[in-house]
């Protein structure tokens, strides 16, 4: 192997890890002990109007206590 390839090597490890790394950070800002979170529910789509969309697109999405989290259509 030579240097060119280490580099490229490098280079597209450093994507990957990059990439990785921004999803654990969206993963985490959702997770906040005691209190709920909407964006826990991001990742979470429903089947509506024929198609698979995201549940905060067809519902109104709330948080009337700390551990609860309401979703109205």
């Amino acid at each position: 192997m030579d240097v060119s390839d280490l580099k490229g090597l490098a280079v597209e490890v450093k994507k990957r890890m990059d990439a990785q790394i921004e999803h654990v950070r969206r993963e985490l800002s959702g997770v906040r002990t005691g209190r709920a979170s909407v964006t826990i529910l991001d990742s979470v789509h429903v089947e509506a109007y024929g198609s698979h969309m995201p549940i905060n697109q067809v519902a109104s999405l709330s948080i009337p206590e700390p551990t609860m989290i309401v979703a109205r259509h």
